[in-house]
């Protein structure tokens, strides 16, 4: 009778150990799981008529959004071998997105230079002047270097100084870096693919080497 009861109580403890291990392992999968699919689940933002596209063919299936900074080393070096490139890009658009960084106490600045120059001339002379900045690049303490490029680039010098005091301007850069945070942008250069308009892949903190790879990989992609 006491075995009997023995061998009850080790069933009982066996049980229980194995309940406690069965719902430890369920949450733990869950938890890995939810984690390790939250790339695959999250919503980034697509092209949008606020973006500002380098076009390289009209009816391209593949839109690659790269988020920037003009103080960003391997942005620069990225943007200057796409730059150079560029003749043999058929397949894709790239949309480049500023995303001024905190540790980058200069950036936030150059931002809004940036978006005075996009909003007096359009994309052709936004994208030239961001090449010049980077092909120019000065590693200063502060931004007089890049407002002297800015200035060839300028049709009223006062409406341009306007523009970079001016809320609009400020705005602009602010609610860019608040949707990149909330699309879980906390590096540059970060690239986003989109595939028909979907969402395909997200490639962060990379090097300039890596991006000029992925834009050539999905460019020679036979779609």
């Amino acid at each position: 009778m006491l075995i009997n009861k023995l061998e009850l109580k080790n069933k009982q403890e066996y049980l229980f150990y194995f309940l406690v291990f069965f719902i430890f392992y369920f949450i733990g999968m869950n938890f890995f799981k939810n984690n390790f699919d939250k790339e695959k689940n999250q919503e980034y933002s697509g092209i949008s008529k606020e973006d500002r596209p380098k076009i390289y063919n009209d009816i391209s299936r593949i839109d690659i959004v790269n988020y920037f900074s003009l103080d960003c080393p391997q942005c620069r070096s990225a943007f200057i071998k796409e730059e150079e490139s560029k003749d043999r890009y058929r397949n894709i658009n790239v949309y480049y997105r500023q995303n001024p960084l905190d540790i980058q106490p200069l950036s936030g600045d150059k931002a809004i230079i940036a978006e005075c120059i996009f909003s007096e001339n359009g994309n052709g002379k936004y994208y030239e002047f961001i090449l010049d900045s980077f092909t120019n690049y000065v590693d200063s303490k502060n931004n007089d270097w890049i407002l002297g490029l800015a200035k060839k680039y300028m049709k009223d010098p006062v409406s341009f100084n306007s523009c970079l005091h001016s809320d609009k301007a400020k705005a602009n850069v602010t609610n860019q870096k608040i949707k990149n945070i909330g699309d879980g942008i906390a590096y540059t250069p970060t690239l986003l693919i989109f595939i028909n308009h979907s969402f395909v892949k997200k490639f962060e903190n990379l090097s300039a080497a890596q991006v000029i790879s992925i834009i050539n990989y999905y460019n020679d992609l036979k779609l």
